[in-house]
């Protein structure tokens, strides 16, 4: 597969995720640590912090 034909497939599977949250949690939070899991129909982050 050629760089191209792999930027063409890129878009093309782009999605737009939107989400809602508190404004509270809007402005951010810190994290020590990020664990990501995912499979062909969904993913997860957790947020690990003290």
């Amino acid at each position: 597969m050629t760089e191209t034909s792999y930027k063409t497939l890129l878009r093309s599977q782009l999605t737009k995720i939107l989400t809602r949250m508190p404004s509270t949690l809007s402005e951010g939070e810190y994290a020590n640590l990020a664990m990501i899991a995912y499979s062909n129909s969904e993913f997860v982050i957790d947020f690990i912090h003290k």
